[in-house]
């Protein structure tokens, strides 16, 4: 089971008329400080870092300790817009440095499938075939969703400029952070793990690791 997270400040319904929707999305935290739409963009941030925060997914950090290997944070802000042009919601992303990661891995530890283009064709081709409807889901922070084994987890430090209202400086990460270099394989084993619990009798294709099908006598 996931855990329900938010992934951003507010619904439509909940803007006001006082939003810049031509302003160009901040590059830093200094920037979104200084926008138009700083109360928005802050809200935004704010909720992505309570989702770092949740008691499942990381322990929060005053201090770190001594000699620990402390790996910092990008922010990344982005209006997402709707097909009319109006808003749909502020997006932040709260990132780890993966450039600045020195750790060595193996490539086992590092690789993450991604579906093939002729598979997607396919399984179009396939529901066309059969009148069947397609169903696209979403799971809010996926990497947040995905556990850390205890001897790969590591310390973030939150963005130069971000002071958090209990005085964290940081997190020790028990799920995946979006950008770590093992983030990608951590969540491809959670959804497996989900996806054949939830529907055991699915088999996971040898020619493509993100299609999933079923026997059928």
């Amino acid at each position: 089971m996931f855990l329900a997270l938010r992934d951003a400040a507010s619904t439509p319904d909940d803007f006001p008329d006082d939003i810049f929707v031509d302003e160009p999305d901040p590059t830093t935290l200094s920037q979104a400080d200084i926008s138009p739409n700083r109360k928005h963009w802050f809200a935004a941030l704010q909720a992505k870092i309570d989702g770092i925060l949740h008691p499942d997914i990381s322990y929060p950090v005053t201090l770190f300790p001594k000699g620990a290997t402390v790996l910092p944070t990008k922010l990344v802000f982005k209006l997402k817009r709707l097909p009319s042009g109006g808003v749909d919601k502020f997006k932040v992303r709260c990132t780890t440095r993966g450039d600045m990661d020195k750790t060595f891995y193996e490539e086992a530890e590092t690789f993450a499938p991604t579906p093939q283009l002729t598979t997607f064709r396919l399984f179009l081709a396939f529901c066309l075939i059969h009148q069947l409807m397609p169903y696209h889901y979403d799971v809010s922070q996926a990497f947040l969703q995905a556990p850390i084994p205890g001897d790969e987890r590591y310390f973030v430090r939150f963005p130069k400029g971000y002071t958090h209202p209990k005085g964290y400086i940081g997190a020790y990460m028990k799920m995946a952070l979006y950008r770590h270099r093992t983030s990608g394989r951590l969540w491809t084993e959670t959804a497996h793990a989900f996806i054949t619990d939830r529907f055991p009798s699915l088999i996971r294709s040898t020619y493509d690791e993100c299609l999933y099908l079923r026997e059928v006598q």
